[in-house]
């Protein structure tokens, strides 16, 4: 059977309960309540995001019901986000095959 053997080093850790293990345990609970909360966080700040984005949509959708004006979408043509809702606009119009047009709006 093998030997478990102490660390002569206190600042390595250890995996022999004792002084070291519980050092480390409480550290790594600290980190990851850290990582939990920065997940949290970004999540919430996703999910309010989410009214905006149907808002967009919405008004996109309107004002190309009818007739579609190409001059529109050009406001959402510069973030990644905004060509997300445009993308999904053209397809509920079925003018998928716009959007190659509608890139000349997007700046670099």
């Amino acid at each position: 059977m093998a030997k478990i053997e102490r660390v002569k080093n206190e600042s390595q850790i250890s995996f022999v309960k004792g002084k070291n293990s519980l050092v480390f345990s409480f550290w790594w609970l600290i980190l990851q309540g850290c990582v939990f909360i920065a997940c949290i966080a970004f999540g919430m700040h996703l999910l309010s995001m989410h009214d905006d984005k149907q808002r967009q949509y919405e008004i996109l959708f309107e004002r190309n019901k009818k007739e579609f004006h190409p001059e529109s979408f050009s406001i959402y043509m510069d973030a990644p986000c905004g060509r997300k809702v445009v993308r999904a606009v053209l397809k509920d119009l079925n003018k998928s095959h716009e959007y190659k047009n509608l890139l000349k709006y997007k700046t670099q």
